[in-house]
């Protein structure tokens, strides 16, 4: 997902036709916890066509964490760039910033001096589970997002859930200070995805699924379904969707019964 804000002059081989990149504000703390789905950065160092990969970060060791995952999923050796809290230039090859988190305030407020159309501010929110992911929510009231900015849900449930707190808040606002307050960038839902090559079939683990069939006495033609993840819908996602999938093996199977 990319929020064009300007032309970027193509001066060198950090710019390729086609292609945009981004400045990831990588913290390892967060960044690096495993997911069901997979990093989003491992995703990207793979799937992208980036010809150079940018971090910011506040801890040195951060970026030496970047340096590594990338390298370990990077099959061709691209360059990796650090771009330094401030640096006017940095921007220029990657025009948004992305942020695992709904923490994005900060990173508005400092781009603020710098030029409100140098980049764009992209923050990832994979739940509201926590009073502090709420509180950095709801400080985007307040912070100077601009139209070309914006955050990422992954559902819908999720994603109505943020707007609602936005506009309780904001009405709350109103209603104390006087005026009106509102995030003033854009929303999507971009749905998390699975990297099926991981579980691609192979005679190793052909042999594992065939002996634990037996142990768990699933016969060979029998539909097995295992679900992982949180299921909290206030948080993540909203079970129905997986019980309404269930139902179409059910109908053709005795999986029904």
């Amino acid at each position: 997902m990319v929020v064009r804000v300007k032309p970027v002059k193509k001066t060198d081989m950090l710019h390729r036709d086609g292609v945009e990149n981004a400045v990831h504000f990588y913290r390892r703390d967060i960044d690096a916890r495993p997911r069901p789905s997979g990093s989003f950065l491992g995703a990207f160092v793979k799937h992208s066509d980036v010809p150079a990969f940018f971090c910011q970060s506040h801890d040195p060791a951060d970026f030496d964490d970047f340096l590594q995952r990338v390298a370990k999923a990077d099959t061709t050796g691209r360059e990796c760039r650090y771009v330094a809290p401030g640096d006017r230039k940095g921007f220029e090859h990657a025009p948004v910033i992305r942020l695992s988190g709904a923490d994005t305030g900060p990173l508005m407020w400092r781009r603020r001096t710098m030029g409100q159309r140098r980049y764009s501010v992209v923050g990832e929110i994979d739940n509201l589970g926590t009073a502090a992911t709420q509180d950095e929510l709801l400080n985007l009231l307040i912070a100077p997002a601009q139209h070309w900015d914006a955050l990422v849900y992954p559902s819908k449930t999720l994603k109505t859930a943020g707007e609602r707190l936005l506009t309780v808040q904001s009405e709350y606002l109103a209603f104390r200070m006087g005026g009106t307050a509102a995030f003033s960038g854009v929303s999507f839902v971009i749905p998390p995805g699975v990297n099926t090559s991981l579980y691609s079939e192979t005679d190793g683990t052909k042999d594992i699924r065939s002996g634990i069939r037996r142990r768990l006495g699933i016969k060979e033609d029998d539909y097995c379904v295992l679900a992982t993840g949180n299921f909290a819908f206030y948080e993540r996602a909203h079970p129905t969707p997986l019980f309404l999938a269930l139902e179409s093996p059910g109908s053709i199977t005795r999986f029904s019964q």
